[in-house]
């Protein structure tokens, strides 16, 4: 017999099979559009490096831009492997229910 906390219900509600499967089939056209996204500013950041100022004190607006960029792309990346790891749980959930994860 487990034990409850004071705030916890005696049945947990469950999300039906049917809305994870919806929710991952909606999540998953952001993950491509996302890596489509990244390698377009990819490709930006690649073309405007070639314009970066040679100067070693002071960054000029393309300095600026291929940094920001690159910033832009890491977060795409990261937001990319998070949706992918939330696909991954939802999956989880569908096949196996509900389970503590530590």
């Amino acid at each position: 017999m487990r034990i409850r906390k004071f705030n916890e219900a005696e049945e947990k509600i469950q999300i039906s099979p049917d809305r994870v499967t919806e929710i991952i089939t909606e999540i998953t056209p952001f993950i491509s559009e996302l890596d489509d996204k990244s390698k377009k500013i990819n490709s930006f950041f690649h073309e405007l490096e070639n314009f970066k100022s040679s100067s070693k004190k002071s960054n000029n607006q393309i300095d600026e831009v291929t940094l920001n960029l690159d910033d832009v792309k890491t977060k795409i990346d990261e937001a990319t492997s998070l949706l992918d790891n939330v696909i991954s749980l939802l999956k989880d959930y569908n096949e196996g229910g509900s389970k503590f994860l530590y």
